[in-house]
């Protein structure tokens, strides 16, 4: 799997507001009582099961896909921990910022 392209900027807006909305499900999910590591569990198995999808459905075969999911994952988790590492870095530096309230 290839490294993502450049993201357009009309894009790049499109995306922070689906993140600004998905937040926003997980934390309307958490106010109605679901628990904060529960509402996190959600949100890691549906990225993980549309990251599948995305590598399946640009595979034209099984054999595609089994030959590209090493790659793939190679890239979500690279992804995934730069970005957790990132957001843990923000939080430390606004710590009393985003949590005082």
């Amino acid at each position: 799997m290839a490294k993502s392209p450049p993201i357009a900027p009309t894009e790049e807006s499109q995306i922070w507001d689906l993140i600004d909305q998905l937040i926003e499900t997980a934390n309307n999910a958490s106010d109605q009582g679901l628990d904060a590591g529960a509402v996190h569990q959600a949100m890691m198995y549906a990225c993980a099961r549309y990251g599948a999808f995305i590598v399946a459905s640009a595979s034209e075969t099984v054999e595609d896909f089994v030959q590209d999911r090493d790659d793939a994952k190679r890239f979500y988790l690279d992804q995934f921990r730069r970005l957790l590492l990132e957001n843990f870095d923000e939080y430390q530096e606004n710590f009393g910022n985003y949590l005082d309230g």
